[in-house]
């Protein structure tokens, strides 16, 4: 997520000091893309970056997974999957 700060210490690089974007991105470890869209944004409303949540190959098995590991936590220990 871009701060305040973050986001007026962007502009004054870029529009006070004169320092260009691709300069401004390799400062900042982000691509250009980014501090492009970051100087075109209102300042009175910064930007809010969020990743979608997407979804994990495990998901579908973890009820499957939950009750095996019960049922082996219930069992001897001589009994019990090992991996």
């Amino acid at each position: 997520m871009i701060t305040d700060s973050v986001a007026k210490r962007l502009r004054r690089w870029h529009f006070d000091d004169g320092m260009s974007i691709r300069g401004i991105a390799n400062r900042m470890g982000i691509s250009r893309t980014t501090v492009k869209k970051w100087l075109k944004a209102d300042p009175s409303n910064p930007i809010k970056y969020q990743r979608a949540k997407a979804a994990k190959k495990i998901d579908g098995y973890t009820a499957w997974l939950d009750a095996a590991l019960l049922a082996d936590s219930l069992l001897p220990v001589q009994e019990r999957r090992t991996a």
